[in-house]
């Protein structure tokens, strides 16, 4: 997609067998404008969104893979109307103001959050999706925030 925003939050979502991401990317869009009224949003999916107003821009994916919602990452940085795009699965919530992460951020070409961290701020000790990290002693990457020039 060409650059049509200097910079917004990328919201990935594709709905499986039992769980419906898309509607969890409008329940976060719902959050970021709570806090951030003007923040440009995209939603990034399967299908279109119920709840489109709460978009700036909506894409499907250009190149599905397969149903698995993790084989389409990669379409993100091709995806994003943005020239700076902070990166979100569907499946987050905004609980506070995060406009500080662009100053935080902007400083680097991709940024990619490792560790995770509860509601409390508490590192996490479940290693449940992580097996495969842990197998083949990976970094402990994730995946839900990231930010990138396009």
């Amino acid at each position: 997609m060409p650059i049509q925003s200097e910079r917004g939050y990328l919201i990935m979502a594709q709905n499986s067998e039992s769980v419906d991401y898309v509607d969890c990317a409008c329940q976060l869009a719902r959050s970021i404008r709570h806090f951030h009224p003007d923040a440009e949003i995209c939603l990034l999916s399967n299908i279109p969104a119920a709840d489109s107003e709460l978009f700036n821009y909506h894409q499907t994916f250009l190149y599905p893979l397969s149903d698995n919602p993790y084989a389409n990452d990669w379409q993100a940085f091709t995806a994003s109307p943005f020239r700076q795009t902070i990166k979100l699965e569907a499946d987050m919530i905004i609980a506070s103001e995060i406009d500080h992460w662009w100053t935080m951020l902007e400083h680097r070409d991709v940024v990619i959050s490792t560790g995770a961290r509860d509601f409390y701020d508490q590192t996490t000790s479940n290693r449940f999706y992580r097996k495969v990290f842990d197998a083949n002693n990976l970094p402990d990457v994730y995946n839900e925030i990231g930010r990138a020039h396009v």
